[in-house]
């Protein structure tokens, strides 16, 4: 076997002559975070203005829209919210689920109603959007963290709060979850509130591993940290005791998380329907409420607790979700070894209208043509109205270092994110 030994590590000190040589340098405070791993909120632009946009909409009773992203940090920054208005008892309140999965601002689907449209983890670039909503006199406030396509987002249309866009905001790698979190922490704190929003850190920690942000920034690692070792949600409670044999501690770590709780809120997400998504959410936010049992074989009058159902539920949408990327990831295989390209750098997996594939799981079948073929992997979709490609991506291991960073860089790309 030949390798090459990148530092000179003792045995005896492993972990501490690793951090040194990947530059930490407070070794004890990354090991053990605490608050005062936090960043100032102000470093965050717009800080301000998004505190009075909302007062003056709480305050004029405006009916308040909040747009639940598809995806896990989505869903848990829209609880936030929840959770925020719940306590305040706000309840000109309207949730706004996407008909399918989609992300950011569909017109369509924001109701005339709407005054006030919060938009957690979502819609930094949506300018169109903006725009259009600005002009039915809809005021809008984004708890994102996004890249803006074009580098800023136009502060007349849309209170944008966006630590991508604020220069002085260290830590590019907090969620949407966080943004909101922060955000609605510094509200409370201006407006009396005496809600203390660091009892939903769980939330936040459970979101940050779930969009795979960066866990070396001292900031990530305390919310994750304190989250993981104190999780009270009682959706997230149940489904770390479901998962016991599995993680194998009552305290999960980012790597539990990973792969025994973020995949039931992601199979959802994808393969469910839109009442499967709002069940969630409800039991994401009122996870012990008594509900009518769906269980095979129960009697009319039955009844179970919601956290109960909606893991079934989960389980369920996952094993669908799984037969569905397997039978995908065989079909894209077979065309690739018939027409020859097995032995490419990075497997393109291509797929047509006429393959009736789920478009919600192509990262999962880029992740098992990256396993199978051990490489990165693409899987794309011919958009004839274009002429254009578009899909998803998943590198294998570090084949190569940034695999974003290389296919913008390639010239082949309009635009590679995540």
């Amino acid at each position: 076997m030949r390798y090459e030994l990148k530092y000179k590590i003792n045995s005896q000190n492993f972990i501490s002559d690793l951090l040194k040589e990947k530059n930490i340098k407070d070794i004890d405070l990354f090991l053990n975070p605490y608050d005062i791993c936090e960043e100032d909120v102000y470093h965050l632009d717009n800080i301000k203005q998004g505190i009075e946009s909302l007062k003056f909409a709480i305050n004029q009773g405006q009916r308040i829209g909040i747009l639940i992203d598809e995806d896990a940090d989505g869903f848990l920054s829209s609880s936030l919210l929840y959770f925020f208005f719940d306590y305040i008892q706000y309840d000109n309140i309207e949730f706004i689920f996407h008909k399918q999965k989609s992300h950011g601002i569909i017109l369509d689907e924001i109701p005339d109603s709407i005054s006030f449209l919060i938009c957690p983890d979502a819609a930094t670039s949506d300018y169109e959007q903006h725009e259009i909503l600005k002009e039915k006199n809809i005021d809008i406030l984004c708890l994102d963290h996004h890249e803006a396509i074009n580098g800023e987002s136009p502060f007349f249309n849309v209170c944008t709060i966006n630590n991508q866009l604020s220069t002085l905001y260290n830590n590019k790698y907090l969620c949407g979850t966080g943004i909101t979190f922060k955000f609605l922490k510094e509200y409370c704190k201006q407006q009396n509130i005496n809600l203390n929003m660091d009892k939903y850190l769980d939330l936040v920690a459970i979101a940050i591993v779930g969009d795979v942000m960066n866990l070396s920034t001292l900031e990530n690692r305390y919310y994750v940290s304190e989250g993981l070792k104190n999780i009270q949600n009682p959706f997230f409670k149940s489904l770390v005791e479901k998962r016991a044999f599995s993680i194998g501690s009552s305290i999960p770590t980012p790597t539990d998380v990973a792969f025994y709780i973020i995949p039931a809120i992601n199979a959802i997400v994808r393969m469910g329907t839109k009442e499967e998504k709002e069940h969630l959410f409800q039991a994401i936010t009122n996870g012990n409420i008594i509900v009518p049992s769906t269980k095979r074989g129960h009697n009319p009058n039955d009844t179970e607790i919601l956290k109960e159902q909606a893991i079934r539920l989960c389980d369920n949408a996952m094993a669908r979700q799984k037969r569905e990327r397997t039978k995908i990831a065989e079909l894209l295989s077979n065309r690739i070894y018939s027409e020859g390209y097995e032995q490419d750098k990075i497997i393109i997996g291509k797929y047509y209208d006429k393959d009736n594939i789920n478009s919600n799981l192509t990262g999962l079948a880029a992740m098992e043509l990256a396993t199978a073929f051990q490489r990165p992997a693409l899987v794309v979709h011919y958009n004839k109205e274009n002429d254009e490609w578009s899909g998803s991506a998943r590198n294998f291991g570090s084949a190569i270092y940034d695999l974003k960073e290389f296919l913008s860089e390639s010239g082949l790309f309009t635009l590679a994110v995540g």
